[in-house]
């Protein structure tokens, strides 16, 4: 995804690349924001920015600091607060194009930034998906070696601590293959603080589910092998009926990259236009 990129001014942040990708036909519909996962870039979500600016939405994505081609170092994750200002300001752009109201796509660690957002600024945003919002790890750590990761992180925060591995990522082994060949993404090891960050937020933004106020689709695959389907079930228990959870059977984390076959990536386009298109509909916005 390289078309309409430009540089997004984040206050306090180093340059942050975004893109915008015009919609198929003139609109009113409001614009969509995609926020990618840990360790990847918006050019992997490219299928749904097209699919979503072929149902006439302006699309505008980003690659978070220290991911893709922004700068900053390489996918270690010391705070949410500057991936959250860097989406603050792409939704400002958004809605200042468009005069309206942009729906969030966030997937992955995006997903929790994009809650984390929401949370934050409810009133800014029309309606929020999230794919496989990452809050629960799939690979529960013991409790002592929980204990230890603040610590650790602080003492050291680029110690090597985990590595993804990205044949979990989809059934398709295409799919983990060119995750690994791609050059924009960070196939090494997850760093001490980015670990600590990712699991102490998701503690933290379920405990605070009870105040999401925005509409909220939340689809996450049964077999997720990164991100536990645990936590989006947990976040619908507590966010109650503001929020509508599907879940696939047999789908892994990477849902739109599952086997064409298995008719999950069709299913997950249909759940999320679906979605956002009553989102655009008189008197949804």
């Amino acid at each position: 995804m390289t078309e309409g990129r430009f540089a997004l001014a984040v206050p306090g942040v180093d340059e942050v690349v975004a893109y915008r990708l015009a919609a198929a036909a003139p609109t009113d519909r409001q614009p969509v924001v995609i926020v990618h996962g840990y360790a990847e870039h918006a050019g992997r979500h490219e299928r749904l920015a097209r699919a979503a600016a072929g149902a006439r939405h302006e699309v505008y994505a980003l690659d978070l600091p220290g991911h893709g081609r922004s700068s900053g170092r390489r996918a270690l994750v010391a705070s949410y607060t500057p991936l959250v200002a860097s989406l603050e300001a792409l939704v400002a752009r958004a809605a200042a194009d468009s005069g309206r109201r942009p729906a969030l796509f966030g997937h992955s660690m995006g997903g929790a930034v994009a809650l984390a957002y929401a949370l934050d600024d409810p009133r800014s945003i029309s309606h929020l998906v999230l794919s496989a919002p990452y809050l629960v790890d799939a690979n529960p750590r013991p409790k002592w070696l929980t204990a230890l990761a603040g610590p650790v992180a602080a003492v050291a925060p680029g110690l090597a601590v985990a590595k993804l591995d990205a044949g979990t990522l989809a059934r398709d082994p295409a799919v983990g293959a060119a995750y690994v060949a791609d050059p924009l993404v960070h196939s090494g090891p997850v760093a001490a603080a980015t670990g600590h960050t990712l699991t102490a937020m998701g503690r933290r933004l379920l405990s605070s589910a009870d105040r999401l106020r925005v509409p909220t689709l939340v689809v996450h695959g049964e077999e997720d092998r990164v991100a536990s389907v645990r936590g989006s079930q947990e976040l619908a228990a507590r966010a109650g009926d503001t929020l509508r959870l599907v879940t696939i059977e047999g789908a892994y984390h990477e849902m739109h990259n599952e086997p064409e076959g298995t008719g999950v990536p069709g299913r997950f386009l249909s759940e999320v236009l679906g979605f956002i298109g009553q989102a655009a509909a008189p008197g949804g916005d």
